[in-house]
């Protein structure tokens, strides 16, 4: 989708208007409600989408968009909720895919999570066996950015990239924004093993 925030001066044409539009046409194949990342999946006419308010949905191009069944429970408002989705390295075998999510803490406090699962396709596609295998310690609280994109380096362990999630983290100190985990980029090598990335 386009839009603009301006209008066609004064006096103008509608053809140089026209003439001014980009060379290419637009063209709805889903909608989503607050989508936040999409992975597309090798080999096939499917992507997955993260909808912030929890849901994981499968496109299919030409086709039907289809929630996919056993995701955590999310923990939405402000920024949070279901975040990032990235396909495993060795997904063509495995299956395996990664999220992430905010979820909610003892208290008021919230923090991000990161899982893996397996997924099934089909008529009812679903996720089995999802594993939380990093979650942020301690959790704090507010609802700003829970900052946490997956991606891979020249490794089959994953990578989760965290920056600070306020303006007022920002006024921490390096030390506490790192021990908090809300800057840093940590390679996930095994459930609750991390190192810096």
């Amino acid at each position: 989708m386009l839009a603009s925030c301006g209008s066609a001066a004064i006096g103008e044409s509608a053809a140089a208007v026209a003439a001014t539009a980009p060379p290419f046409t637009v063209t709805d194949i889903a909608r989503f409600e607050e989508p936040w990342a999409l992975a597309f999946i090798p080999g096939g006419p499917f992507a997955l989408v993260t909808e912030r308010a929890g849901k994981l949905m499968l496109w299919e191009e030409g086709g039907a968009v289809r929630e996919v069944a056993g995701i955590a429970n999310v923990e939405y408002g402000g920024q949070g909720g279901l975040g990032d989705v990235a396909l495993a390295p060795d997904f063509a075998e495995s299956g395996t895919i990664y999220l992430t999510w905010a979820e909610a803490g003892s208290g008021d406090t919230r923090g991000a999570a990161l899982g893996k699962a397996r997924l099934v396709m089909g008529d009812a596609p679903r996720l089995e066996g999802l594993e939380v295998i990093w979650r942020q310690s301690p959790k704090v609280t507010g609802r700003g950015h829970y900052s946490h994109r997956i991606w891979w380096k020249r490794s089959p362990a994953p990578i989760l990239k965290r920056w600070s999630r306020t303006s007022s983290s920002a006024r921490w100190s390096r030390a506490r924004r790192h021990w908090l985990m809300l800057a840093s980029r940590l390679r996930i090598l095994t459930k609750w093993c991390w190192s810096a990335a």
